[in-house]
């Protein structure tokens, strides 16, 4: 919507056709962005050919500057309790996706970016790009790749004047969350008796979130907030977009060794990491952390 808003042309690739037509009914229904300014496709950004093919055909619709990795999924649970079918799929969809999305585009929007008019690609992380995200280690995984592939990106495409954005979003009213915590809810009654232990375990997943993450079900973003920040930081060419005050104290501690692009924002990260890393150099985060995780999934304290 943020795009259609400000006059652009977008188009919308789903491997679900049911999605991509809700988001067509959507748009239709704001009555005011004319639809002949939106192209779809179904496709799965798993399969190269797949993904690739419906990039090409989206470019000869309308050349694009701008690409969006929005692509995610993820498999709550312990990690010897995981399915492996489903760590093979978030690999798949979370990070294979994201570069099959961005191989395939690369080439194309070299043609049109110059200095006058630079590309950008959007590569969609969230809080676990630069912290664990408890319960859910194969996802955290994913993220943290995303970031790294865009801080590699990021220099690649310098010449090509292709800027690199990485949007680390909180907890988000999405799809994503409250699938997980429908997850939760379901599992015990899927669970034959003799298997009650897992869904023991799954159940200490949300309240441990809460001490390890900052996880509040009350208190998640808006989609429409985390889509306004992330075509801002577009505009910007920042290169790390964060949309929550607690994933600005996390960016403080992971940014690594490149400074941010504002000597404003590096000063107030000095001084955040500075009185942070203080806080935790006595331990007592660590110390609460624990003794969380032992009294949620072992009923114990140290």
């Amino acid at each position: 919507m943020e795009v259609l808003e400000a006059g652009g042309y977008v188009t919308l690739i789903s491997n679900s056709s049911s999605q991509v037509d809700d988001a067509i009914s959507e748009i239709a229904q704001q009555r005011k962005y004319p639809l002949d300014k939106v192209c779809t496709k179904v496709a799965d950004v798993g399969d190269y050919e797949s993904i690739s093919t419906a990039i090409k055909e989206c470019y000869e619709w309308r050349p694009f500057d701008v690409v969006i990795c929005n692509a995610g999924i993820t498999s709550i649970g312990y990690m010897d309790e995981t399915k492996i079918t489903d760590v093979d799929l978030v690999i798949r969809t979370n990070l294979t996706g994201v570069v099959y999305t961005v191989h395939s585009s690369l080439p194309l929007m070299k043609q049109r970016s110059s200095k006058s008019n630079p590309a950008s690609i959007v590569l969609m992380g969230s809080l676990a790009s630069m912290h664990p995200c408890y319960g859910c280690g194969i996802y955290t995984a994913t993220k943290h790749a995303l970031k790294g592939l865009a801080e590699c990106l990021r220099f690649e495409l310098l010449p090509f004047n292709i800027r690199v954005t990485l949007c680390c979003p909180g907890f988000a009213k999405t799809p994503l969350v409250s699938e997980c915590q429908s997850i939760l809810l379901e599992k015990t009654a899927l669970l034959p008796e003799d298997q009650r232990r897992i869904w023991q375990n799954l159940e200490s997943i949300p309240a441990i979130m809460r001490v390890v993450d900052f996880y509040n079900p009350d208190k998640l973003e808006e989609p429409k907030d985390i889509a306004r920040a992330t075509v801002q930081g577009i505009k910007k060419g920042s290169f790390l977009v964060v949309t929550s005050p607690c994933a600005l104290l996390v960016t403080t501690f992971s940014r690594g060794l490149f400074p941010a692009e504002s000597i404003w924002t590096t000063i107030i990260e000095i001084v955040i990491f500075a009185s942070l890393k203080l806080t935790m150099s006595t331990y007592l985060f660590k110390a609460f952390v624990y003794k969380t995780i032992r009294q949620q999934r072992c009923g114990t304290t140290p």
